[in-house]
């Protein structure tokens, strides 16, 4: 699984960008960081189908998690819509 991540989460993370192999479209997606009610949150796009997933109440001490979460929240969310 490919998770691309916009100049904001790699802000947040303290990380650098890196070159990434090509990945099927189904299985890749974009992350980027938002505020909501001064509250952060991660939108996740899918490139193949452009599905929407949300993330949200992010607190500092959750990104040190972040991958755990994004997983953990693409199959909640796909098992809960079958």
């Amino acid at each position: 699984m490919l998770i691309q991540c916009t100049k904001k989460i790699l802000k947040q993370l303290n990380i650098k960008s890196e070159a990434h192999p090509q990945e099927e479209s189904l299985f890749s997606w974009h992350a980027n960081l938002i505020t909501v009610y001064r509250r952060k949150a991660i939108v996740l796009v899918n490139d193949k189908n452009r599905y929407v997933i949300v993330l949200r109440v992010l607190k500092d001490k959750d990104f040190k998690r972040l991958d755990e979460y994004i997983i953990k929240g693409i199959k909640e969310t796909f098992v809960f819509s079958n």
